[in-house]
């Protein structure tokens, strides 16, 4: 276990998986940089592919001395009884099975309220999806609450959900109630589509979104895609 179990008990966790334009990854960025979460540790990342970064901010806080960022962290928000993990690198070919069992064992043993999963799919395979919200919601809650949300019934599932997304909510979906939130997307410069899914999911959690005053972005997102100036030296890196 990465953290005591008592601090996680009762809270809903906030998981992404790496998908189409890493929508869900962005959102989670958001999600972290604009609600009070706490980084709470990292997590077993020996199933992803090698990551390591420098601990991300904000553009007006200062350096977090933490050391680096690794593949997979556990942030806690104490405020809004959340629990979110940031997976920043995909799983290695041929290990998904374990790695939906390692997840599956962590929500197990944390007694979460419920997980909300985050996912990306391709716009051109949902022909029926209403433009102004490309947004579907599966789940295994039918409580009158969330009606509103236009929640797809489970046996649709497998036209709307990632085999990986499947395989983790099925996994978990006995022991707690799950959401899970795709988004159907065009791939390209998708913080837009990122900010949207953010306000989706704070929107199913209750809880009120800082949109209206602007998302803040962290310093990682200046060069997402592209918008650092043209190296002008082989000092600066040959690919900007």
């Amino acid at each position: 276990m990465p953290i005591e179990t008592p601090k996680l008990r009762g809270k809903t966790l906030i998981i992404p998986s790496v998908s189409i334009g890493n929508v869900p990854q962005l959102s989670v960025d958001l999600l972290v940089h604009n609600l009070p979460f706490e980084w709470a540790c990292s997590m077993d990342h020996t199933l992803l592919y090698p990551f390591a970064s420098p601990v991300d901010s904000l553009d007006d806080e200062e350096p977090i001395d933490r050391g680096i960022s690794t593949g997979i962290e556990l942030y806690v928000d104490e405020t809004h009884g959340l629990a979110l993990v940031q997976q920043r690198s995909p799983i290695l070919p041929g290990y998904g099975y374990k790695f939906v069992q390692y997840l599956s064992q962590f929500i197990r043993e944390s007694q979460f309220q419920s997980v909300v999963v985050l996912d990306s799919q391709d716009y051109t395979l949902k022909s029926t999806l209403d433009a102004s919200c490309p947004i579907e919601i599966v789940s295994n809650d039918l409580s009158e609450q969330f009606k509103q949300f236009s929640i797809e019934q489970e046996d649709n599932e497998e036209m709307v959900l990632s085999p990986y997304v499947r395989a983790l909510t099925n996994a978990i979906k006995g022991v707690t109630t799950v959401y899970a939130v795709v988004m159907f997307v065009y791939e390209g410069d998708n913080r837009v589509d990122s900010q949207v899914l953010a306000d989706k999911v704070l929107k199913l959690l209750t809880i009120s979104s800082p949109a209206g005053q602007g998302w803040n972005h962290p310093k990682s997102w200046r060069s997402l895609y592209g918008d650092r100036p043209l190296p002008r030296g082989l000092e600066q890196g040959i690919y900007g």
